[in-house]
């Protein structure tokens, strides 16, 4: 009788082990599936020409690796139209009289008469945003940068997303794709690429 329910303790010791590691790594993908939708959202609103008031501007998440448990999707209203137009800036050469997004700069602005907030999300069961990373020629994450933050911007008539690290957009530095790396408790990681035609995929790492 000891043996026999000796062998049923290890069998269910088994089958809870693999169930909630099973669970763990269910809601890590579901987080990192709810982080790309969200970063579809802006992108739809985006290259639709999703307009606010009566201005077409760009619609992008962005993240700060200091505050790793939430996210923003906000409208891109601030500097208004004019103010972001010339060279290196995201808009340059762009008339607004062919429905193309020119207020905005490409970045997250918080505060009152700045960017428009439109969510943040709030993750939980213990992941987090672990890294934000950008790829110009090679890849750079905020882990080992001095630049903490991320915006990921998209906007009429581009498929290619503007990508700011450290809360600044430059043309010159040739900043093509953006990951965004979900990690949780135990270690297991999701990365969320964006790459320079706008396609949002899931993976393990980013590389």
């Amino acid at each position: 009788m000891l043996i026999v329910l000796g062998i049923i303790t290890v069998i269910l010791s088994v089958i809870l082990t693999g169930q909630s590691s099973f669970n763990n790594s269910a809601i890590l993908s579901n987080t990192a599936y709810d982080i790309a939708l969200t970063l579809r959202t802006a992108q739809t609103y985006g290259t639709g020409g999703r307009s606010f008031g009566t201005q077409l501007i760009g619609y992008g998440i962005h993240v700060d690796t200091t505050q790793p448990s939430r996210f923003s999707l906000f409208a891109d209203t601030y500097p208004a139209i004019g103010a972001n137009d010339g060279a290196g800036m995201c808009h340059a050469g762009q008339d607004s009289q062919v429905l193309s997004a020119v207020a905005g700069d490409c970045t997250y602005e918080s505060g009152s008469g700045e960017d428009q907030l439109i969510s943040t999300e709030t993750i939980g069961n213990g992941i987090t945003i672990s890294d934000a990373c950008w790829y110009a020629g090679g890849w750079t994450c905020a882990s080992a940068s001095s630049a903490k933050t991320l915006d990921i911007v998209f906007s009429r008539p581009n498929p290619t997303p503007f990508i700011s690290p450290g809360g600044t957009y430059n043309a010159s530095a040739g900043v093509s794709e953006a990951c965004l790396l979900v990690t949780s408790g135990n270690g297991s990681t999701r990365a969320i690429m964006v790459n320079i035609n706008g396609a949002i995929s899931i993976t393990n790492t980013c590389s």
